[in-house]
């Protein structure tokens, strides 16, 4: 997983957060996932709704304040609804295109 990659998660999951209803305000806590010895994932929280990244599933979950599943989505189209590009740190917005 390069730097650039959860770099776009970390921005989608906050976006998400945010629409199904978290403060901004609040500051996004996130957590290292470890299982059986090995890095599996991250957790994310902000105020009480929370996700969870699972990196060998490809899978987050979004969970409301009373701890129910909200969303699952694959963190790829997690961070294609986003339309986040990471360059030089910042993320921005990739503008959309039309087919040609």
């Amino acid at each position: 997983m390069s730097t650039c990659t959860l770099e776009r998660v970390r921005e989608a999951v906050r976006q998400q957060l945010h629409r199904l209803g978290a403060d901004p305000s609040f500051p996004m806590r996130e957590t290292m996932l470890i299982r059986s010895g090995l890095y599996c994932g991250r957790r994310f929280g902000c105020g009480s709704y929370q996700a969870v990244w699972f990196i060998e599933e490809d899978e987050v979950k979004f969970y409301g304040p009373c701890g129910d599943v909200l969303i699952t989505t694959s963190a790829t189209a997690c961070v294609e609804q986003a339309n986040i590009e990471v360059g030089d740190g910042h993320s921005q917005p990739t503008p959309h295109r039309r087919a040609a």
